[in-house]
């Protein structure tokens, strides 16, 4: 089962941060585990090869991930609709996708340096 994400946004030069978790149906943590990598990948258009912006993560506290994102990750990109999504490679190469293609916008900074 993948989730349907919700929309995410964010001013371009900020730094914001979330936790990813996987739960069973009984609402019981499913914990990632070290040699898992969880990918929070960020593309304009989806059929480009290459996102715009990817971050892996592969320690997991309390087995769930912390997605980061940084001023520098963002600045170089321009203002405007993205998509994303989040995708769990495990230790044993089972990939699977844990939210779908959802809207990830980038609103523009006012202050910059």
């Amino acid at each position: 089962m993948t989730f349907q994400g919700t929309g995410l946004s964010m001013v371009r030069g900020d730094s914001e941060c979330f936790t990813v978790c996987m739960k069973d149906e009984a609402g019981s943590l499913l914990p990632m585990e070290a040699g898992d990598v969880l990918y929070f990948t960020v593309k304009q258009n989806l059929y480009k090869p290459a996102p715009d912006l990817q971050k892996a993560v592969k320690e997991f506290p309390e087995g769930k991930a912390v997605v980061v994102l940084r001023p520098e990750d963002t600045k170089p990109l321009p203002p405007g609709t993205y998509r994303y999504d989040i995708q769990l490679t495990k230790a044993d190469g089972w990939v699977r996708t844990l939210v779908e293609p959802s809207d990830f916008v980038l609103k523009e900074e006012v202050t910059s340096e």
